[in-house]
């Protein structure tokens, strides 16, 4: 046996153990896996439980490119409390290699993963257009199947190698206008699947978003409101920095049928949404969008993270976590930056920063600040007093301590110091503040 027969052995080997570990799993049930650094936690604040959620990820579905039950495991390893993975009801890329006429399917497989485990799975969609609606998820539905309206026969693309993209458009806008009769379809058990492209060479999202838009997008989202969702724009887009909102969302908003924004999404910051949300009392999201794997869009092993949701909540279920979405008790996590409204970011803050062991000697006094969560804080000083051995910015470091000590006026026992958190926004280029209230122990 010579030296490449027996590394081919010795991978054969190793990937069967691999199988036999994983086979719990590896088709239908997660197992848990102890807590990590990888671990994303926050504590809890006064009254409510702090839940860990993504409300927006992917899988083969629609364009994601791993099976959900991947989802669930990244889900587990991450910490969260609640994920939901919701496809695109109309941009169904992978149709030709997993035809499905389920649009629950995908729920239905990361619930079955998540057993054993103590996460929240939570149905969702995104309702997929290319006109000035763009993109928005529904969560907390009931049936995925009864907000899709299938294409005619008469409408589907027909069967057509094209040269090139614009050839594609041009069939595709044809096509919308019921010009060919021809259709392409995929049968499972008797029912005609909905197929929005004929081949490969025609895997172009203007197309596909073309033969989509069978029915507005309000109407989508009047049929989930009618089932109950909770629905949010994704990563919105604006015409210029401080744009208002369009027409469409500005009548859905008025409507009560859109009730939040996505203010971050994967690598993104939308400071305009953050100003809109608060204007018009829209809910902050945060999520990763993530169709590849975690690992590689977020690197967690060097200190990344993905960006999520801190819903604020009265218990860790799906209706509690909708309920809190509801009444706009969140606080979004992102790129180390938390940004919240003044009333959920402070008392996270709070929960998070303690000043304690203070110190008195002579003209000084030493505290410990002791961070609870998994933020990397960076204080700066706005007291009276000045701060010994640090810079003007302060960083506490994630569940860790750090000892300020302040010059302070001989003999002073009571006192009080304010921070600006200068990874928090309460709105844009607006920080939040913390406050610690010094006392000497009782003699």
């Amino acid at each position: 046996m010579n030296h490449l027969q027996k590394r081919i052995r010795q991978l054969s080997l190793t990937s069967l153990l691999c199988l036999a570990g994983f086979s719990a799993w590896g088709h239908g049930v997660v197992p848990n896996v102890p807590q990590s650094d990888r671990d994303i936690h926050f504590p809890n604040i006064e009254g409510y439980q702090t839940l860990v959620l993504d409300l927006h990820t992917h899988s083969v579905f629609s364009d994601g490119h791993v099976w959900p039950t991947i989802r669930v495991a990244e889900a587990e390893r991450d910490g969260l409390d609640g994920i939901a993975v919701t496809e695109h009801l109309e941009w169904q890329p992978h149709l030709l290699d997993i035809p499905h006429p389920d649009r629950n399917r995908s729920f239905e497989v990361a619930t079955l993963a998540a057993e054993k485990l103590d996460l929240l799975i939570i149905p969702g969609i995104e309702i997929t257009r290319s006109d000035e609606a763009g993109h928005m998820n529904a969560i907390f539905i009931q049936d995925a199947n009864a907000l899709v309206r299938q294409r005619e026969a008469d409408t589907y693309l027909p069967a057509h190698q094209f040269s090139d993209a614009a050839q594609a458009i041009a069939f595709a806008k044809a096509a919308s206008a019921g010009a060919f009769s021809e259709a392409h379809q995929v049968e499972i058990d008797g029912v005609t699947v909905w197929a929005p492209f004929a081949n490969k060479a025609a895997y172009i999202t203007l197309v596909a978003y073309d033969l989509a838009t069978t029915q507005p997008a309000a109407d989508v989202l009047e049929l989930a409101n009618g089932q109950g969702a909770f629905t949010f724009w994704n990563h919105p887009k604006f015409a210029t920095p401080q744009a208002a909102l369009g027409t469409f969302h500005q009548g859905q908003v008025e409507a009560g049928r859109l009730h939040g924004v996505e203010i971050a999404n994967g690598g993104r910051f939308y400071e305009n949404a953050l100003r809109l949300a608060l204007k018009h009392n829209l809910t902050l999201i945060g999520t990763s969008d993530v169709h590849n794997l975690i690992d590689w869009d977020y690197q967690p092993e060097t200190g990344g993270h993905r960006p999520v949701t801190l819903a604020f909540a009265a218990e860790k279920s799906n209706e509690a976590a909708k309920e809190a979405l509801f009444s706009r008790r969140t606080v979004v996590w992102w790129q180390n930056t938390l940004i919240g409204r003044p009333p959920e970011l402070t008392a996270l803050l709070q929960a998070s920063l303690k000043a304690t062991n203070p110190v008195w000697k002579g003209n000084t006094l030493q505290v410990s600040v002791v961070n609870h969560s998994d933020a990397n804080f960076q204080l700066r000083n706005l007291s009276d007093y000045s701060i010994r051995r640090h810079g003007p910015v302060i960083e506490v470091a994630p569940n860790d301590t750090t000892n300020i000590t302040f010059q302070i006026m001989a003999g002073s026992k009571d006192l009080w110091v304010e921070f600006e958190v200068m990874n928090t926004l309460v709105a844009p280029n607006t920080f939040a503040t913390i406050r610690f209230d010094i006392s000497a122990p009782k003699e």
